[in-house]
């Protein structure tokens, strides 16, 4: 357990003495994770009474099963390294790697702010590594900044990559001496079925619905939607990405896309529906269909192509080549796959003389013999081809190619790690689905968090943080290292303070800046900050 120092003033302020800019409002958060602690918890400093709601049994949403790779530039841990940095450096790598497709104005307030939120989790009692920052956080997931500004959280050994649940207990932590004060109302097993709304249609509460059934109709100044993604939910994977129809997701099962719903009741918009950014090689839970099984999926990470499996789509054809080092040529690849299906292909040589194209092949993940339901063997080509369901001459092609391409030392897709043909039997087949990380779609809002309606009005008294926006808005059409859960945490501050009546831009002009310069380099246009519903919008 992660204590929270008695000297953090985050921990202490619960009452002020001196008056405060929030007091006298009500503010309530829906959703009680990377986002929504945070708002809740500026909100709650201003000087607002807060109530905040989560359908969990504990707070801290999907940080209990995530990495929690933290970015910011201009960071106190940056210049003690000697390196340079600033957001706006930070900005437009984001904005180029998301194909300017982010909102200018949301991902400049991201990242001009990112480093005063590592601070403040830091104040809160969270660590970083002594290594941090790295160039990159998770190098099979993310593509590379060009200066070192992903931050990884000290964290027991026992926990992998998964450090989100050091932060969650470090934020869970900070909401206990407001709950004393009462000045904050946690209501965990309960869910917002619906939003109030006034005569003007202006948002001024929610239907909350306790675990026992009671309802209860919570009247609120601001409410903060902070529900998280809807990777769990196969109806809104069919209604928002159908053509991708084996998608799985690597989140917790409570991202079901309640805040859509929510916000589409009082008239907001779903954008960036066409904006889908899969990981590849992952194994879906034979137990627990719509789920990645946690810890098999294909080491896309490892050196590339030690392993020397080849990659074939559902129709038996190599599509990539299978050692490119980038994520994005990765991705961009799967997704012009039938379903985002993959299936690696390797021989037993490789199985047992090389590093394995499965990771824990003989571990609790997939056994010794491995399970059947998730990796095929056979001692011929078209006998794999059968069980995996592949056409047996494509198959056969595309290993009879390959090992041409082995001999000759050259590749028609330019793969250049080629250790060995597939030639000893028995073979293997491994299918693998595409995964979710993040949510790309969301609820779409403008520049000061504030939901909107398709022709851009926005509608009163409701703010949208954290993946409840959705990837596409913050980072555009990509992945960037720590570009997650560090715009949650200082979206969700920003939104927590407006909702508590304060200006949280004040006098700052910086993001204004940095928005001007990243709508300059693409020419004068805005390409992500275009209206939900508006050609071009990717609405829903």
């Amino acid at each position: 357990m992660v204590e929270v120092p008695t000297s953090s003033p985050h921990a202490q302020t619960s009452c002020a003495e001196t008056p405060r800019p929030g007091a006298g409002r009500h503010v309530l958060v829906v959703g009680a994770g990377a986002a929504g602690i945070p708002a809740a918890l500026a909100a709650l400093e201003a000087g607002a009474r807060v109530t905040l709601v989560d359908k969990g049994q504990r707070a801290g949403g999907m940080l209990w099963g995530s990495g929690a790779v933290l970015s910011a530039a201009g960071t106190d841990l940056q210049r003690t390294r000697g390196i340079v940095d600033s957001p706006l450096r930070h900005a437009q790598e984001v904005w180029r790697a998301g194909r300017h497709r982010a909102v200018p104005e949301l991902l400049a307030l991201a990242t001009t702010h990112a480093a005063e939120s590592l601070a403040w989790v830091q104040s809160l009692g969270a660590r970083f590594t002594a290594e941090s920052p790295l160039l990159l956080g998770l190098a099979d997931q993310h593509e590379l900044y060009g200066v070192a500004r992903s931050y990884l959280l000290e964290a027991p050994e026992e926990l992998g990559w998964r450090r989100g649940p050091v932060l969650a207990e470090v934020l869970v932590g900070a909401l206990a001496p407001w709950s004393a004060s009462r000045q904050l109302d946690l209501r965990l097993r309960s869910t917002v079925t619906r939003l109030l709304v006034a005569g003007d249609g202006t948002v001024s509460g929610c239907r909350v619905e306790a675990a026992g059934g009671s309802t209860t109709d919570v009247s609120a100044d601001c409410v903060v939607l902070a529900t998280g993604g809807y990777g769990a939910s196969p109806q809104w994977l069919r209604s928002l990405h159908g053509e991708y129809d084996q998608l799985v997701t690597q989140g917790l099962a409570h991202a079901t896309g309640d805040g859509l719903v929510l916000g589409e009741q009082v008239g907001g918009g779903v954008v960036n529906a066409d904006i889908v950014v899969p990981s590849m090689g992952a194994l879906e839970d034979p137990d627990h269909p719509g789920f990645r099984l946690a810890e098999g999926a294909l080491p896309v990470g490892r050196p590339p192509a030690v392993a020397g499996d080849i990659w074939v789509n559902a129709a038996g054809v190599r599509f990539v080549a299978e050692d490119t080092e980038s994520p994005d040529v990765r991705e961009r690849a799967i997704l012009d796959q039938p379903g985002g299906r993959m299936v690696a292909v390797f021989d037993e040589r490789m199985r047992r003389g090389l590093t394995p194209a499965v990771a824990d092949w003989t571990g609790r993940v997939l056994g010794d013999p491995p399970d059947p339901r998730l990796v095929h063997s056979a001692d011929t080509l078209p006998e794999l081809a059968a069980l995996a369901g592949l056409p047996a001459d494509a198959l056969v092609e595309s290993v009879r190619s390959y090992g041409q391409a082995v001999t000759r030392r050259a590749d028609p897709l330019g793969r250049s790690r080629m250790p060995t043909a597939l030639t000893v039997p028995p073979f293997h087949a491994v299918p693998t689905v595409s995964s979710l990380v993040v949510t790309f779609a969301g609820l779409g809002v403008d520049g000061g968090l504030r939901v909107v309606r398709p022709d851009g009005r926005p509608v009163g008294g409701l703010l949208a943080v954290g993946e409840l926006l959705g990837g596409g808005q913050v980072q555009g059409d990509g992945f960037s290292s720590g570009m997650s859960v560090t715009p949650a945490l200082t979206l969700g501050r920003i939104a927590g303070r407006t909702a508590a009546g304060v200006d949280p831009r004040g006098l700052d002009r910086r993001p204004h800046e940095v928005a001007a310069d990243l709508v300059g380099a693409a020419g004068g246009a805005a390409p992500g900050g275009t209206a939900p519903g508006a050609p071009g919008g990717g609405a829903a």
